[in-house]
């Protein structure tokens, strides 16, 4: 993944609720993959104190978030627990247009303004079993027959993974 020249980037996005293990996987990801490249989204919550501004999150006041959604700045953006979580559009484009893969760990909401701003997209669908695991390394998921539609799996979020030509979704 991490052959750059001539070739647009891919864009892979983890999508599940808040605490479903995203996290983790997105870890065990880049460690394994060190050419993908981590979107730092923007959020409205308070900085943790082990969190650094810029490298886990862009930490930003209400109104400028307001400002950036009603500025059209988010390729996605989602309130979860009266927290503001979004991605900006421009750090995507201008990864993918460098030929960088980029990794979105987002919640369902933000996937689904993904999906629409995306609609060229193939999409193939196939369900997972969840990934457990208490160490930050996440155990890979045993798989389950793929299906072919683009209708949703059995099993909510995270347990689905759907492809698509520039766009992969987990």
């Amino acid at each position: 993944m991490s052959e750059t020249v001539g070739r647009r980037g891919r864009l892979f996005v983890i999508a599940a609720p808040s605490g479903a293990g995203k996290t983790s996987l997105v870890r065990a990801l880049m460690e394994r993959e060190p050419g993908l490249r981590f979107s730092i989204s923007y959020t409205t919550r308070p900085q943790r104190p082990t969190e650094q501004h810029g490298r886990d999150y862009f930490f930003v006041g209400r109104d400028e978030f307001e400002r950036m959604v009603a500025g059209g700045e988010f390729l996605e953006h989602a309130r979860v627990f009266d927290n503001c979580y979004g991605t900006a559009r421009r750090q995507v484009e201008q990864a993918l247009a460098a030929g960088q893969d980029l990794i979105l760990e987002i919640d369902w909401q933000g996937a689904a303004q993904v999906r629409a701003a995306l609609p060229s997209a193939s999409r193939s669908s196939s369900c997972r079993r969840p990934v457990r695991s208490s160490s930050a390394a996440c155990a890979a998921a045993a798989p389950t027959p793929k299906r072919s539609s683009s209708a949703a799996c059995a099993t909510p979020p995270p347990t689905w993974l759907t492809g698509a030509s520039s766009t992969t979704w987990w």
